[in-house]
């Protein structure tokens, strides 16, 4: 997605990003399946530009909304069956032997199914969504 800031300043050419108090988003592109980091809806929600309601973010562009469905949030999933799993990726693991666990006894002997992700889980730092049309 690409967005461009909008601020509040009676000249444009003058903005320090850092103090000037940003009046809504303008939405130049917005594809079909996104991940969003957690910082940028922190910031987005902030300065009032999203909206956060029933596991979709709404992006309220100057030309109108955006919105999209949040599919996984940060976290753990087991790439046999998609569980989400305990824990938040940089926890550690042992701090948290119940997703080795999982796939272990949910999916004994099994081989992973992503070669990337040998143990059978894999762990995001971000919002995989997907764009609601209409």
């Amino acid at each position: 997605m690409y967005l461009k800031r909008l601020y509040s300043h009676p000249d444009p050419a003058k903005i320090d990003p850092a103090t000037a108090k940003v009046r809504g988003v303008q939405i130049k592109s917005a594809p079909s399946i996104k991940h969003f980091s957690p910082s940028l809806i922190e910031s987005g929600t902030a300065e009032g530009w999203l909206s956060t309601i029933k596991g979709q973010f709404i992006f309220h562009g100057e030309d109108g909304d955006v919105i999209y469905k949040v599919n996984r949030g940060p976290g753990y999933y087991c790439c046999h069956c998609g569980l989400k799993l305990p824990g938040v990726p940089g926890d550690g693991i042992d701090k948290n032997p119940e997703r080795p666990g999982h796939v272990a006894s949910a999916h004994p002997g099994i081989a992973s199914p992503d070669p990337a992700n040998p143990a059978g889980y894999r762990g995001i730092a971000y919002y995989d969504c997907s764009k609601v049309e209409g």
